[in-house]
């Protein structure tokens, strides 16, 4: 609330609150001969201006103490995508990178503390002698390799397939536990900086198929794979810049979250007629997660149906989920 805040009315400004952006898109395509070709693109995106930020000093709901800022924003973002691509009548295969970096000029946000001191703060911390400090979005980049095809085996059978690797990182500085001096800081932050890393892997897959004349089959395979390598380290932190440091024991640790996912599903359609259609598909999905709740679940799932003119006549569907839990 603003009790206590006597002067408020008489020196409150009007603030504008806005962002420009500017974006740059070139485009270049080149045929290399009569089956290969070379696509280019490239995107240079620039934005500057303000935007609202909340901040808090404090560290529980008794004595947290809230603030909304004007937080500058001058970003600048470039992405890159590279493309061989080689095709016939019977096969398409396209490969190449994706590229992209962020730039925030402004790492940090530093604002004075508009309150008096509350309960279980520091002595030191309140107006109009203690700031705040937020770390504001770090610069990053991601790089990816990508292969992607198709190929027709006959004329009712075509195969597609879609693979990519990246990898996503930030190495930042790390802010000091606060920007006041007076708070009493035992042991320093861990690390210097954060290097962060996160490796990724997707793959997909596609089998279409027509059986017999009426009969067709579909079959996919989907793969998603986040592997979180950033380091853990132990982080005895300052509450919001309001507090004096918390005993080693009492240090709170990164979680690199982490996932593997895989999907496959077959589906199979028989045409009664030219309207008429029945169709038939199980599904099987696993999931497994690093330093979450639920590390395993897996689900498996079929479903047949009748359709007649795009309205479903009759359906029955049955799943199965179980799951791992830690606690």
């Amino acid at each position: 609330t603003t009790r206590g805040f006597r002067n408020l009315e008489e020196n409150l400004v009007g603030l504008g609150v806005d962002t420009k952006r500017r974006r740059l898109d070139l485009a270049y395509d080149r045929k290399l001969g009569s089956k290969w070709n070379l696509d280019l693109d490239y995107r240079h995106e620039t934005k500057k201006g303000e935007r609202s930020f909340g901040s808090i000093f404090g560290y529980n709901f008794v004595n947290v103490r809230g603030v909304i800022l004007p937080a500058p924003v001058d970003y600048t973002t470039d992405t890159l995508e590279a493309m061989f691509g080689y095709g016939t009548s019977r096969v398409r295969i396209n490969f190449g990178i994706y590229a992209s970096f962020f730039n925030n000029s402004d790492t940090t946000l530093v604002f004075q503390n508009p309150y008096s001191r509350q309960s279980q703060w520091a002595d030191s911390v309140e107006y109009p002698g203690s700031q705040g400090r937020s770390a504001l979005e770090p610069d990053n980049s991601y790089l990816q390799f990508r292969v992607n095809g198709g190929w027709n085996f006959g004329s009712g059978t075509r195969l597609a397939a879609d693979f990519s690797v990246g990898t996503m990182k930030q190495n930042d500085l790390l802010l000091p536990y606060t920007i006041n001096p007076d708070l009493v800081v035992n042991t320093p932050v861990p690390l210097r900086k954060l290097d962060a890393r996160i490796d990724t892997t997707m793959f997909n897959l596609r089998l279409t198929s027509r059986l017999a004349r009426r009969l067709g089959l579909a079959v996919n395979y989907r793969y998603n794979d986040r592997n979180n390598k950033t380091p853990q380290a132990v982080y005895p932190y300052i509450g919001a810049d309001s507090q004096d440091q918390r005993t080693f024991e009492s240090g709170r640790i990164n979680l690199p979250y982490s996932y593997t996912k895989q999907k496959a599903d077959a589906i199979l359609t028989y045409r009664f007629a030219k309207a008429v259609r029945l169709k038939a598909s199980v599904e099987y999905t696993d999931y497994n997660r690093d330093f979450m709740e639920v590390e395993d679940s897996n689900e498996l799932a079929w479903q047949a149906g009748l359709a007649y003119r795009g309205w479903s006549m009759a359906a029955r569907s049955e799943e199965h989920t179980s799951e791992l839990q830690s606690h």
